[in-house]
Formats: C-alpha cells, structure tokens, sequence
C-alpha cells in the first residue's frame, strides 16, 4: 500500500472499535459504568497507545531493525498495568515476560557483537 501506516492507524482503529461495539452488541453484553469503565479505557488503550508511539519512533528514527524489540513494550506494560491495578500475577505471566525481556536483551547483544565485527 503507498499510503504510509500513520495515516491508516485511525481508520484501521476506528473499525475495529465499531466491529467490538457490533459484537458485544450482539452477545447482549452490559457495559461497565463510572471508574470500571475508565480504568478499563485506561488498561486497553494505555499499552496500545504507547506500544504503537514507541514503535512509530523506532521506525522514524532509527529504522526497521529496532522496531521488533520496541514491540515488545506493548505487552510488558500492560502486565505491568493489570499487575498495578489489583490483577494476580500468575506464573504463566511471569514466565512470558521473562521470555519477552530475555529475547529483547539477545536480540540486543547479538546486535551488538553484528556491530562490533563490522
């Protein structure tokens, strides 16, 4: 597509919020009020607002080759959000990201050595 990714962000996001209203609309689901529904605002926009900033900023300025590892911000923070907002921190959560961090950190480091042998 020539249209650059910044320009479709908010149509692409304006659909599938219309396509969630549609679903949930259909399965007759209640909609929270008042505090759950900013706190859930606040927990589902947050991560994907700052994972998709940090991931437009690596792209613009420094290129494709960061952009995987800035990528993984976006599942980190919103463990980090669901940890901070009451939410259990189960086992499975605290493997993944370990496994997130570790890979970023590899991905670092083999990057570094590509660096320093050129």
């Amino acid at each position: 597509v020539a249209t650059p990714a910044d320009r479709l962000l908010l149509p692409s996001s304006l659909i599938g919020v219309a396509l969630m209203f549609l679903w949930c609309a259909r399965d007759g689901f209640t909609w929270p009020v008042g505090a759950d529904l900013a706190l859930g605002l606040y927990l589902g926009a947050g991560p994907m607002g700052l994972g998709y900033y940090f991931w437009s900023r690596a792209l613009k300025l420094e290129g494709s080759d960061r952009v995987a590892v800035v990528a993984y911000l976006t599942p980190i923070a919103s463990t980090l959000l669901l940890t901070l907002s009451g939410e259990r921190l189960t086992v499975t959560a605290i493997v993944g990201a370990i496994l997130v961090i570790g890979s970023c950190v590899a991905v670092g480091v083999e990057r570094s050595e590509v660096e320093n042998h050129v």
